[in-house]
């Protein structure tokens, strides 16, 4: 994980009834204010970021987004099942 980034949870596109974990960079922290984050909360590691996300859309009755990250692909969460026919 990147110590120039970190994670938050935002209801995507102002849609309350979802839920998803966002990558800033600290050199841009301004635009934290450009999503409607779930709350105050931000996270150095992503999978405790999506943990927690995952906990409060259980918690709540929200739909769940997989992570996506804007600045390593790699770090994305399947948006997808794979599925396995042998």
């Amino acid at each position: 994980m990147s110590t120039d980034t970190f994670y938050f949870a935002i209801h995507p596109s102002g849609d309350r009834s979802t839920i998803q974990v966002i990558d800033l960079a600290y050199a841009v922290a301004y635009e934290r204010s450009d999503w409607m984050a779930v709350n105050g909360e931000d996270f150095t590691d992503r999978d405790e970021a999506i943990f927690h996300a995952k906990a409060l859309a259980k918690k709540y009755g929200l739909q769940y987004l997989p992570f996506s990250s804007r600045y390593d692909k790699e770090l994305s969460e399947p948006s997808h099942l794979n599925l396995n026919l042998d």
